[in-house]
């Protein structure tokens, strides 16, 4: 740690905020921060627009022109910046934790801990929750549960992706981004009028990619790539000031093989043990190709990926009905893709995987709110959610030897059926105190299904919950933007199958229900400090667990089960002030007890570290043991110094995050050491603010610190973040 606090120090009077990507340039709706003040955020964590000091929830919200600041690309570096959150990737699937509470299962339909929105739209899917930050006008973190207003699943919290509103006037951007190992990135938006002050339309674009950073020693090429386009729009019309009604659509494209570009834990391998097998290893490939051991290399016989398309389609009204505000949300969207994959990470062909994925998701939700101009506000709503996902088929090619393969067909999935009804109101009982109650009412149907093989009949399961969430708080506001505020809240995660096996079909895990006592501070009443202090208790009660039943080559077998109780302590702190002309500083911190108190048949895969190849199943009692994807801290800091030069603004910025080792599994035998990352760049914008120039720099200490994990029947594999890195942006905005 100390190699980078004198890294940051030396680098802060030349480098700075890493925009490097799309350089968010564009002034956003929250409030704009000249280089002497913080910048004040509305944020909707309560389904109407307030500040955030006057919401008596934990909250990381960061605007568009944050992000660039950031250099934060894309939503899984959320975690640099925001205490509590951590992201997980396993090959395809995108698994954030906050405080502790993220999902350990991803099979077809299992919906995440945290839930994801976009413009206030549920995304289910566990695959699409990675996404470049470009057009955005702000992200808020919601940390514990939040089950009451935005639904089901928000055991750990919510990230609500809000992006920017069609303006009347015209205004746009256009950024272009390069940088090392083949980086790139264009960026364009346009927003304007097309009847003076009633339909206003917007449209961001963005490409991406690069030619990978991972070396594929066995067909000597390169890997860990990612690459892909987006597209957002947004039509606006305003027939009057009381009425307003939007319609967006969204499109991505995407291809990436950075989960499935890893190398052995340890150098340990199956393949290993086929070595001398002339059957499996005609070539005789060595040791050194078969399990590489070398930093930021894999080995597998073809080149893998994951190709994902994302269609969604949302519209939105909002009426005002007089002494409310009626408003009506009903999206579509669909998202097909197909998988390839070298299962066994290894170039013997000892296995191989690809499966088509579909998936595709309703969602309706009618809320009627109070206007803002009293004591006493409310909203209650009616919500409505269905969801079709499966694999179909998932093929899996097992060698025989010989290059004679055994092949496996499942098709699998589950199906959701989701309604719900919510309410909330707050009541001012006397000055500058005020009372919150909520309530939501769900009922939950997942219907699952297996078939291993044409002609095989299905295997199905079927079955419903019901669950009833309150949420309590009590605020009280001692000075302007100044508040200390007490909560109790309960999240649910709906009952889920894993049906990518029979007994996973058969037999659903119950659904997970956290109580969370939260009290904590939110100061910002002096104008150039802002500080956050949070401290929570959460009783984890029946966490959904993907327990290992057996071993065979075939076929992963596993069924979703309960362990009974985790019980997690931590606090927060979130700090910014200007400190100088000119000199921001921010700072962050995370302290986590996450302690499995009952769990006594937790069963996982486990290389041994012995290079024999021997992968077995491991079955143990973990209480005591600490949960997945959480450290037991974690420290964020900033700096950014804003000048005159040349005619024009330079902005130097850079930013440091330290976190404690976690473990990979529930077993605690699989670990990620702590590791450090730290990011800087420096900018100049000419006099007008239509051109900035940045030159910017990732990992800036070559920190070697996983990006992906995953445990199975031939490894445990790991696919590490990108080396140091360095690139550049060319941005336009008028």
């Amino acid at each position: 740690m100390l190699k980078s606090v004198l890294c940051i120090c030396a680098l802060l009077p030349i480098l700075g905020a890493m925009t490097p990507v799309y350089a968010q340039t564009a002034t956003s709706e929250s409030s704009v921060a000249t280089a002497n003040e913080l910048q004040e955020i509305t944020v909707t964590a309560q389904r109407r627009k307030e500040s955030i000091e006057d919401v008596p929830i934990s909250i990381t919200a960061l605007s568009g022109s944050q992000l660039g600041a950031a250099g934060l690309s894309s939503t899984d570096e959320l975690a640099q910046v925001t205490p509590g959150l951590f992201w997980g990737r396993s090959t395809t699937v995108n698994q954030p934790t906050i405080r502790g509470i993220g999902s350990r299962d991803a099979s077809s339909g299992n919906e995440s801990n945290v839930a994801n929105y976009m413009d206030g739209v549920y995304q289910p899917d566990q695959t699409t929750a990675l996404q470049q930050l470009a057009g955005i006008d702000h992200i808020e973190i919601l940390k514990g549960p939040q089950g009451t207003l935005f639904g089901r699943n928000a055991t750990g919290g919510a990230i609500n992706t809000v992006t920017r509103t069609p303006s009347f006037d015209w205004t746009g951007d256009l950024a272009a981004s390069g940088g090392s190992f083949g980086y790139h990135q264009e960026i364009g938006y346009l927003s304007g009028p097309i009847i003076s002050d009633q339909l206003a339309f917007g449209i961001a674009a963005t490409n991406w990619g690069d030619s990978g950073y991972i070396r594929n020693v066995a067909l000597a090429t390169e890997q860990g790539t990612d690459r892909g386009e987006a597209a957002r729009w947004k039509l606006l019309y305003k027939p009057s000031e009381a009425m307003t009604f939007q319609l967006n659509g969204f499109y991505m494209h995407s291809f990436d093989n950075v989960g499935d570009s890893g190398e052995p834990l340890y150098g340990s391998s199956a393949a290993l043990k086929l070595i001398n097998n002339p059957a499996f290893n005609p070539g005789q490939l060595p040791a050194s190709i078969i399990a590489p051991t070398g930093q930021w290399t894999t080995s597998t016989a073809f080149v893998p990926g994951f190709t994902l398309d994302q269609y969604l389609v949302d519209a939105h009204a909002d009426i005002d009905v007089g002494f409310a505000t009626l408003s009506g949300l009903a999206s579509y969207s669909d998202d097909p893709g197909s998988y390839l994959s070298n299962n066994s990470d290894s170039p013997l062909y000892q296995s191989y995987v690809f499966f088509d994925q579909h998936a595709t998701y309703y969602n309706q939700e009618a809320v009627l709110t109070s206007k803002d101009n009293s004591m006493f506000t409310w909203l209650g709503g009616l919500s409505a959610f269905e969801a079709r996902d499966s694999y179909d088929p998932l093929n899996i090619y097992t060698n025989l030897g010989n290059r004679v393969f055994f092949p496996f067909e499942i098709t699998y999935g589950q199906n959701t059926q989701s309604v719900a009804a919510f309410g909330e109101s707050t009541y001012q009982v006397f000055s500058q105190f005020f009372a919150t109650a909520g309530l939501r009412y769900t009922w939950d149907k997942k219907e699952s299904f297996n078939s291993t093989g044409a002609g095989t009949p299905f295997v199905k399961g079927a079955q419903s919950w019901y669950n009833t969430s309150p949420r309590l708080a009590v605020r009280y506001q001692f000075a302007e933007n100044a508040n200390v505020y007490a909560s109790y809240s309960q999240g649910f995660k709906s009952g889920s199958y894993d049906s990518v096996t029979v007994p996973g079909a058969e037999y659903p895990a119950k659904p997970e229900i956290i109580k969370a006592y939260e009290v904590g501070l939110k100061y910002a009443a002096i104008p150039r400090l802002s500080l956050d202090v949070a401290l929570f208790h959460y009783r984890y009660i029946d966490l959904q667990n993907e327990l290992v039943t057996s071993a065979p080559h075939i076929a992963v077998a596993t069924v979703l089960v309960n362990s009974p109780l985790a019980i997690i302590n931590g606090g927060e702190l979130d700090v910014a002030g200007v400190v100088a002309d000119g000199l921001k500083l921010t700072g962050g911190l995370s302290l986590l007890s996450p302690k499995i108190k009952v769990f006594s048949n937790e069963s996982d895969y486990v290389t041994a570290p012995d290079l024999t190849g021997n992968v077995q199943v491991v079955n143990q009692n973990v209480a005591g043991n600490d949960l997945i994807r959480s450290p037991r801290w974690t420290v964020n800091v900033g700096a950014s110094y804003e000048r005159p030069f040349y005619t024009g603004t330079i902005d130097a910025e850079v930013h440091a995050f330290f976190s404690a080792r976690y473990w990979d599994n529930l077993l605690n035998t699989i670990q990620q050491r702590p590791y450090h990352v730290v990011d800087a760049s420096v900018s100049w914008k000419n006099g007008d603010g239509h051109w900035t120039f940045t030159a910017f720099g990732k990992n800036l200490t070559n920190e070697y610190y996983q990006e992906t994990f995953l445990a199975s029947t031939y490894v445990d594999n790991a696919t590490y973040a990108k080396p140091r890195w360095f690139g550049g942006t060319v941005a336009y905005h008028f």
